[in-house]
């Protein structure tokens, strides 16, 4: 019996005496644990381990090596990463060698470099009969910058913590980190299915996930290595503050209405080029069906897409347009159209079953928006408006007090008393065609009212206008003289057809030809309307006519001004000739 206990006891010293030697922390040449580390790493093309300020080794609970001041360098001896202290798991196969192999690392406040360029081609050097030269990295606090040299793009995150797991060549290798990426936290996973197959140039599951506090990306798919890295699969995008999520990828943020953003594709791409097919996008309440591509183009980008709706309600993505009147009742100074940017070009194509803005309703639209070398272009290819044909074109190059904007505008056989009745005006009635040419200079609506140059048109059927009755007036001139209150405001003047011509210079509209062909009335007008001044000075000649509108050399007539202000001119009787 106290043979026992003698064995148990001086047992129980062994290991006591054995245990606190493996928790000792034995302190190691840092130059022999530096060659020990890059004789493991030996196979992966030149990477080096650099010889640590100093190391200790400790055996339990787990064989690993504390080193301070590590740093590990590419083969072109630049620092892949170092870290001021780190934490090395050793394979035990290794220690039964006499040798310290890595498995696993866990890096405290490192500062990490990752060329993409460099990474792609070490991964060339995969063998399927090589281990991962670490199987994990744990990383505490960090701070890492992932460049591309090619495409002259870097990111830098800070405060990194996480985890990147690669067991074997053949095995999966997956990664999932947290950090703060232009002043936002954000996390990063993902998973690469065979390193291997992807080294070799075949296609490889892939999976990513980007999130932060201002949205969400989500990529499930293949990617391939065949001389260039290209990729295809499923992506979904999610943006609950758009502001915000614009701010965070580092781009302007749009003026929209919409707030939120998702977007579904099927997406394909590589270094330079995303194309999105079969995509859902949905902005607010709107959902746009289509196709979008965005390629890299020197020190810009190119947006291109063609989307589809059955129903767009503008106001829903677009934020009103700033009042074309300030609160003095002149027009406004406030920057009214957007400068093209010179950093993006733009091709995309919108088509719409019944398209809505500010309450005013166009069917079957096909639209289009081009910009190149800061000249951007908006289109109205076709669209039907208060029953009429519609299209029309602006476009805008340069920026500010120098911006050259410039407009075409036709509506064909179109309800035009419809039409100006959506705008407010609803002393007309009437089908009819306008068209104009305008051009003027300045970013605002009263820059280019001021400098406005052109031609006007407008050809109108049957109609009638309200609250001005010629005829009336013209028949009781013969008998007394006119109360323009009294004998004009009551009734209307029906005309058979008109024809309407502007000449427009330096915010300027002089009447070129006015004729309005009445029963009983023929019209001439001429004069000037001051676009700028948001005033006219026009005088109107009235003369009796038959029922076709033809008038005779005896028939009463009568010449109006019809001068002020657009929101109140006065009319007024100048002669009368019976």
């Amino acid at each position: 019996m106290r043979l026992n206990r003698a064995i148990a006891l001086i047992g129980l010293a062994v290991a006591t005496v054995l245990a606190a030697a493996g928790l000792h922390p034995w302190r190691i040449d840092a130059d022999l644990v530096a060659a020990q580390l890059n004789a493991a790493s030996a196979p992966w093309g030149g990477a080096h381990w650099g010889r640590p300020a100093s190391a200790t080794f400790t055996l339990l609970p787990w064989p690993r090596l504390n080193v301070e001041e590590i740093q590990l360098a590419d083969f072109d001896n630049m620092s892949v990463f170092n870290a001021p202290s780190a934490t090395i798991s050793l394979r035990a196969l290794g220690l039964l060698n006499w040798r310290f192999a890595p498995q696993a690392v866990k890096l405290r406040r490192p500062t990490a470099a990752i060329d993409l360029e460099k990474a792609r081609e070490e991964t060339t050097r995969i063998s399927s009969t090589m281990d991962a030269p670490l199987s994990r990295l744990d990383v505490a606090d960090g701070s890492v910058t992932i460049f591309s040299g090619a495409s002259r793009a870097s990111v830098v995150v800070e405060h990194v913590e996480g985890w990147a797991e690669w067991a074997k060549a053949t095995r999966p290798l997956s990664f999932s980190f947290e950090g703060q990426w232009r002043e936002r936290r954000a996390a990063f996973a993902g998973r690469v299915e065979s390193p291997l197959d992807l080294a070799r140039g075949e296609r490889t599951g892939v999976r990513l996930s980007v999130a932060a506090n201002s949205g969400k990306l989500d990529f499930v798919g293949a990617a391939q290595d065949a001389g260039a890295l290209n990729w295809t699969g499923d992506l979904t995008l999610q943006a609950g503050e758009l502001r915000s999520f614009a701010q965070w990828l580092g781009i302007e943020a749009p003026s929209l209405a919409a707030q939120t953003l998702s977007l579904h594709a099927q997406a394909s791409g590589d270094a330079t080029t995303v194309a999105l097919n079969d995509a859902r996008l949905q902005m607010g309440e709107q959902t746009l069906d289509g196709t979008i591509a965005l390629a890299r183009r020197g020190e810009g980008y190119a947006l291109s897409g063609t989307l589809a709706a059955d129903r767009f309600d503008l106001d829903s993505v677009l934020k009103s347009p700033r009042s074309l009147i300030a609160s003095n009742g002149f027009w406004s100074d406030e920057q009214l159209l957007p400068a093209p940017d010179p950093a993006l070009d733009l091709d995309l194509r919108l088509s719409a079953a019944h398209a809505t803005w500010g309450g005013h309703n166009i069917d079957d639209v096909a639209a289009s928006l081009l910009q190149q070398n800061g000249r951007a272009t908006w289109r109205v290819l076709q669209a039907t408006a208060s029953q009429g044909a519609l299209n029309c074109e602006i476009t805008i190059e340069g920026a500010g007090a120098t911006m050259d904007t410039k407009a075409t505008l036709a509506i064909e056989n179109a309800d035009l008393g419809a039409l100006l009745g959506e705008w407010g005006v609803r002393a007309y009635s009437g089908r009819g065609s306008l068209t104009a040419t305008l051009e003027g200079r300045g970013d605002s609506a009263a820059r280019i009212a001021a400098t406005l140059s052109g031609t006007a048109r407008a050809d109108l059927q049957a109609g009638a206008l309200t609250g001005l009755n010629f005829e009336e007036a013209l028949r009781r001139s013969l008998r007394r003289p006119l109360d323009l209150a009294r004998d004009m405001a009551v009734g209307q003047t029906k005309f058979s057809a008109a024809e309407i011509r502007l000449d427009i210079e330096h915010g300027q509209a002089q009447f070129s030809k006015a004729h309005v062909s009445a029963p009983g009335a023929a019209l001439d007008a001429d004069g000037v309307i001051d676009i700028g001044a948001r005033s006219l000075r026009t005088w109107i000649v009235a003369v009796q006519a038959d029922s076709a509108g033809r008038p005779s050399a005896e028939a009463a007539r009568q010449t109006f001004s019809w001068i002020g202000p657009w929101s109140a001119p006065v009319l007024s009787i100048v002669a009368t000739t019976n």
